[in-house]
This record gives structure tokens, C-alpha cells and sequence, in this order.
């Protein structure tokens, strides 16, 4: 009877790991292949029929191949530091990084964003390539599921800055809200559709916490809010 149980609960975890993975696959697939579907296709266009397009169109075709590419380095990047943080062999090299410049950087890959409101200033001790990742992250994040408006805002409190990405969405429900950290964890599910990969935000915690800063959750007033607070530059 023991072996038995024993089996049961080997079969039952292998069934479980099995499906993760399915899981993981499918999710992965479905997210590159979201925008690589139009970067294939237009770049196709463009190589066949060129000359039968106007400069204009030209140009849309290439913001649309510029925009779609960003997503896939974006997924590629969280899997890759997923992966580095796991066996613990990502490097970080801290320095003062000016806050908007990091916002814009970041801004800058989702092309022409007028639902997007910036009132942030002053510097942090971050690794600059890392803060951009998690500013991504949380941007993108509060776009894909959140409400019609966002704001990216800062505060300095002390010794740290509190950089914050709100959206006017309804917000995860209290039971997810510290569950929505962990891998391959999605509060936003569609009928029919893969989950995203769900790393973004676990990917975006980790490096918050490995810059000596932290990442959290809260919804107020109606509004959602990723709050990020690192180190101060120190004043010169």
C-alpha cells in the first residue's frame, strides 16, 4: 500500500511538472509569437513590394517593425534574467541613474504614448539596464491590463526614491496581490488565450530587491499602483 501511495504521489508530480511545462510552452509561444507576427509580415511586404508603397506608409511599417521587435527583445530579456537570477550569476553595476532619463528610455520603446502621464525627478543608485527593465515591465504591465490612464510619478522619502507606475484600472483582488509576484503568475486570464509568461513582475522584484530597493502592490482611490523604491543618489 505504501509503495503504492508512493507511486501515486510520484505520478501525481510528474503530471503536475508536465503541465507547467505545457503550460510555459504555450505561454512563451503565444508571446513571441504575438509580435513577431507583424514584424515578419510587414518586413515581407516591404522586401516584395517596396516600391509600391508611399514614404508614409514606409514609415508606419517600420515604427509598427520597431515597436513589435522592442516586445520580443522585452520577453527575451526577462527570460534571460530569469534564468542568470535563478543560478545567481547576474551581474550589477550600480550608479547614480537620473530617474527620467530611465522613464523616457523606457517610454521610448512603446513608441507614441499619449495615455501616459510623467511627473518624475531626481537620481537613484541602481544598475541603469536593470531600473529601464523594471520600468518597462511595470509600464507595459499597467497598458496591457490596467485602465485608460496612467501616471509615472516619483517621491522622495528620506533615503529612498519611490518611483510609482498607476493606472485607473480596477486592480488585482487582495488574494492575488502578492501572488501575482510569483513565476508564471497571471491575475488576468482570457477565455481561449495562453497567459502571458508571467515573469515580468517576479524578474522585476528580484532586481529591485538585488539594487537594495524593493517592489510592491496597492490599490487606492481607484487607482492601481506598482510602487518601486530604491537608494538616493547621494547629494553632491
Amino acid at each position: 500500500v505504501f509503495r503504492l501511495q508512493n507511486h501515486s504521489r510520484q505520478l501525481d508530480e510528474e503530471r503536475r511538472i508536465n503541465e507547467a511545462r505545457n503550460q510555459f510552452i504555450a505561454s512563451v509561444s503565444h508571446e513571441l509569437r504575438t509580435p513577431l507576427t507583424p514584424v515578419v509580415a510587414l518586413s515581407h511586404e516591404m522586401r516584395d513590394r517596396v516600391a509600391e508603397f508611399t514614404p508614409g506608409e514606409i514609415g508606419e511599417f517600420a515604427a509598427t517593425i520597431a515597436k513589435e521587435s522592442a516586445d520580443v527583445s522585452a520577453i527575451v530579456e526577462d527570460l534571460l534574467a530569469a534564468a542568470r537570477i535563478e543560478i545567481g550569476q547576474l551581474a550589477m553595476s550600480p550608479q547614480t541613474v537620473d530617474l527620467w532619463e530611465i522613464v523616457e528610455s523606457a517610454l521610448a520603446a512603446f513608441g507614441e504614448m499619449t495615455d501616459v502621464t510623467v511627473d518624475v525627478a531626481g537620481s537613484v543608485v541602481a544598475d541603469p539596464g536593470r531600473l529601464r527593465q523594471i520600468v518597462r515591465n511595470l509600464i507595459g504591465n499597467a497598458r496591457r491590463y490596467g485602465g485608460p490612464q496612467v501616471e509615472v510619478s516619483s517621491l522622495l522619502a528620506g533615503d529612498q526614491v519611490m518611483l510609482t507606475v498607476a493606472d485607473s484600472g480596477s486592480g488585482i483582488p487582495p488574494e492575488l496581490q502578492e501572488w501575482v509576484f510569483e513565476p508564471f503568475a497571471s491575475a488576468h486570464r482570457i477565455e481561449g488565450v495562453p497567459t502571458s509568461v508571467g515573469l515580468g513582475l517576479t524578474v522585476s522584484r528580484n532586481l529591485a530587491t538585488m539594487m537594495g530597493g524593493t517592489l510592491g502592490y496597492s490599490y487606492e482611490d481607484g487607482w492601481s499602483r506598482f510602487s518601486l523604491t530604491l537608494p538616493a543618489a547621494p547629494s553632491t
